[in-house]
Protein backbone atom coordinates (compact mmCIF):
# COMPACT_ATOMS: atom_id res chain seq x y z
CA UNK A 1 0.00 0.00 0.00
CA UNK A 2 1.27 3.49 -0.79
CA UNK A 3 1.37 6.45 1.38
CA UNK A 4 -1.47 8.80 0.57
CA UNK A 5 1.21 11.65 0.44
CA UNK A 6 4.91 11.62 0.47
CA UNK A 7 7.24 13.36 3.25
CA UNK A 8 7.83 16.55 1.37
CA UNK A 9 6.18 19.69 2.27
CA UNK A 10 6.10 23.43 1.50
CA UNK A 11 6.09 26.22 3.45
CA UNK A 12 3.03 28.36 2.95
CA UNK A 13 2.14 31.51 4.88
CA UNK A 14 -1.71 32.45 5.49
CA UNK A 15 -3.33 35.99 6.60
CA UNK A 16 -3.37 37.37 9.97
CA UNK A 17 -6.65 36.59 10.57
CA UNK A 18 -6.68 32.95 9.34
CA UNK A 19 -4.13 31.64 11.76
CA UNK A 20 -4.14 28.69 13.84
CA UNK A 21 -2.78 26.90 16.68
CA UNK A 22 1.01 25.76 16.00
CA UNK A 23 0.82 21.13 16.19
CA UNK A 24 3.39 21.23 18.43
CA UNK A 25 3.24 24.18 20.76
CA UNK A 26 -0.82 25.60 19.91
CA UNK A 27 0.42 29.08 19.91
CA UNK A 28 -1.33 30.81 17.19
CA UNK A 29 1.05 30.90 14.01
CA UNK A 30 0.77 32.09 10.07
CA UNK A 31 3.28 29.51 8.65
CA UNK A 32 1.63 26.39 7.06
CA UNK A 33 3.10 23.00 6.12
CA UNK A 34 1.15 21.33 2.86
CA UNK A 35 2.00 17.73 1.52
CA UNK A 36 2.75 17.92 -2.04
CA UNK A 37 -0.70 16.40 -3.29
CA UNK A 38 -2.52 18.71 -0.64
CA UNK A 39 -3.90 16.10 1.11
CA UNK A 40 -1.78 16.79 4.88
CA UNK A 41 -1.46 20.24 5.96
CA UNK A 42 -0.89 21.76 9.28
CA UNK A 43 -0.27 24.93 11.29
CA UNK A 44 3.73 25.01 12.40
CA UNK A 45 5.73 27.57 14.11
CA UNK A 46 8.91 29.22 12.67
CA UNK A 47 10.91 27.80 15.77
CA UNK A 48 10.32 24.17 14.89
CA UNK A 49 11.36 24.10 11.60
CA UNK A 50 14.78 25.42 12.90
CA UNK A 51 14.60 22.12 14.79
CA UNK A 52 16.49 19.60 13.29
CA UNK A 53 14.08 16.67 15.25
CA UNK A 54 11.27 18.26 13.49
CA UNK A 55 11.75 19.09 10.20
CA UNK A 56 14.89 19.30 7.89
CA UNK A 57 14.76 21.93 5.12
CA UNK A 58 15.30 20.93 1.54
CA UNK A 59 18.12 22.82 0.38
CA UNK A 60 17.60 24.36 -3.12
CA UNK A 61 20.49 25.33 -5.98
CA UNK A 62 20.82 29.31 -4.91
CA UNK A 63 21.69 27.84 -0.97
CA UNK A 64 23.90 25.36 -2.56
CA UNK A 65 25.71 27.91 -3.94
CA UNK A 66 25.62 30.05 -1.17
CA UNK A 67 27.48 27.58 0.45
CA UNK A 68 29.96 27.35 -2.29
CA UNK A 69 31.11 30.81 -2.51
CA UNK A 70 31.19 30.27 1.36
CA UNK A 71 33.69 27.66 1.01
CA UNK A 72 35.62 29.77 -1.41
CA UNK A 73 36.17 32.90 0.20
CA UNK A 74 37.43 30.50 3.71
CA UNK A 75 39.94 28.65 1.08
CA UNK A 76 40.26 32.58 -0.05
CA UNK A 77 41.22 33.69 3.37
CA UNK A 78 43.08 30.53 4.46
CA UNK A 79 45.50 31.36 1.82
CA UNK A 80 46.04 34.95 2.54
CA UNK A 81 46.54 34.06 6.44
CA UNK A 82 49.34 31.57 5.05
CA UNK A 83 50.61 34.39 2.47
CA UNK A 84 51.02 36.72 5.34
CA UNK A 85 52.46 34.02 7.78
CA UNK A 86 55.13 33.35 5.33
CA UNK A 87 56.06 37.23 4.94
CA UNK A 88 57.44 36.71 8.45
CA UNK A 89 56.32 40.34 9.42
CA UNK A 90 53.25 41.79 11.77
CA UNK A 91 54.03 44.92 11.03
CA UNK A 92 51.50 46.36 13.85
CA UNK A 93 53.69 43.99 16.20
CA UNK A 94 56.78 45.36 15.44
CA UNK A 95 55.14 49.60 15.58
CA UNK A 96 53.48 48.44 19.07
CA UNK A 97 56.73 46.86 20.49
CA UNK A 98 57.95 48.73 23.78
CA UNK A 99 61.75 49.98 23.72
CA UNK A 100 62.14 50.08 20.59
CA UNK A 101 63.27 52.81 19.26
CA UNK A 102 63.52 54.49 16.05
CA UNK A 103 67.64 53.54 15.65
CA UNK A 104 66.00 49.83 16.55
CA UNK A 105 63.65 49.73 13.90
CA UNK A 106 65.60 50.16 11.21
CA UNK A 107 67.46 47.03 12.67
CA UNK A 108 64.80 45.35 11.69
CA UNK A 109 65.37 44.19 7.84
CA UNK A 110 62.05 44.99 6.02
CA UNK A 111 61.77 45.90 2.36
CA UNK A 112 59.62 48.75 1.09
CA UNK A 113 57.87 45.66 -1.35
CA UNK A 114 57.24 43.52 1.53
CA UNK A 115 55.41 46.63 3.19
CA UNK A 116 53.26 47.21 0.42
CA UNK A 117 53.06 43.37 -0.03
CA UNK A 118 51.47 42.75 3.75
CA UNK A 119 49.16 45.82 3.53
CA UNK A 120 47.96 44.57 0.36
CA UNK A 121 47.57 41.56 1.66
CA UNK A 122 46.14 42.43 4.93
CA UNK A 123 43.26 44.60 3.53
CA UNK A 124 42.07 41.62 1.17
CA UNK A 125 42.33 39.01 4.08
CA UNK A 126 39.91 41.62 6.46
CA UNK A 127 37.69 42.22 2.68
CA UNK A 128 37.39 38.17 2.46
CA UNK A 129 36.62 37.88 6.39
CA UNK A 130 33.59 40.84 6.05
CA UNK A 131 32.52 38.45 2.77
CA UNK A 132 32.40 35.23 4.74
CA UNK A 133 30.80 36.64 7.57
CA UNK A 134 27.78 37.88 5.06
CA UNK A 135 27.73 34.90 3.67
CA UNK A 136 26.96 33.43 7.30
CA UNK A 137 24.40 35.86 7.51
CA UNK A 138 22.71 34.83 4.24
CA UNK A 139 23.05 31.23 5.11
CA UNK A 140 21.71 31.32 8.54
CA UNK A 141 18.84 33.78 7.51
CA UNK A 142 17.66 31.77 4.08
CA UNK A 143 14.18 32.00 3.68
CA UNK A 144 13.52 27.59 2.71
CA UNK A 145 10.05 26.98 1.23
CA UNK A 146 10.22 23.18 1.63
CA UNK A 147 10.82 20.85 3.91
CA UNK A 148 10.84 16.75 5.18
CA UNK A 149 9.73 15.79 8.16
CA UNK A 150 11.50 13.87 10.59
CA UNK A 151 10.60 9.88 10.21
CA UNK A 152 8.67 10.11 13.42
CA UNK A 153 6.94 12.81 13.29
CA UNK A 154 5.81 11.83 9.74
CA UNK A 155 4.48 8.40 10.90
CA UNK A 156 2.35 9.88 13.11
CA UNK A 157 0.68 12.55 10.32
CA UNK A 158 0.34 9.33 8.51
CA UNK A 159 -1.08 7.38 11.44
CA UNK A 160 -3.54 10.07 11.90
CA UNK A 161 -4.50 10.38 8.46
CA UNK A 162 -5.60 6.89 8.10
CA UNK A 163 -7.50 6.94 11.61
CA UNK A 164 -9.65 9.74 9.54
CA UNK A 165 -10.26 7.75 6.87
CA UNK A 166 -10.78 4.67 8.74
CA UNK A 167 -13.56 7.08 10.79
CA UNK A 168 -15.08 8.76 8.12
CA UNK A 169 -15.51 5.05 6.49
CA UNK A 170 -17.35 4.03 10.09
CA UNK A 171 -19.61 6.82 9.84
CA UNK A 172 -20.58 6.32 6.60
CA UNK A 173 -21.40 2.58 7.00
CA UNK A 174 -23.26 3.50 10.32
CA UNK A 175 -25.66 6.07 8.41
CA UNK A 176 -26.26 3.08 5.49
CA UNK A 177 -29.51 1.53 5.83
CA UNK A 178 -29.53 -2.07 6.89
CA UNK A 179 -26.25 -1.88 9.07
CA UNK A 180 -28.06 -2.09 12.34
CA UNK A 181 -30.62 -5.11 12.58
CA UNK A 182 -33.77 -4.68 13.15
CA UNK A 183 -36.55 -5.30 15.91
CA UNK A 184 -38.56 -8.08 14.88
CA UNK A 185 -41.38 -7.37 13.02
CA UNK A 186 -43.76 -10.48 13.81
CA UNK A 187 -45.93 -10.77 17.12
CA UNK A 188 -44.61 -13.34 19.80
CA UNK A 189 -47.49 -15.88 20.82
Amino acid sequence: MSAPFLNKYTLREVAASDSKSCYVCYKPTVKVLISDNKVDFFYICSSHLKDTSFANAIHPEEYENIVKEKAKLIIKVTDLESEISKLGYNWDFINKIPGLGSKDKDKVEVKESDKKDAKTLQLELSKARTEVEEFTAKLKDFPFKEYNLDQNIYRNRLRGHIQVKANQKRQQELSKPGFFPSAPSSQLS
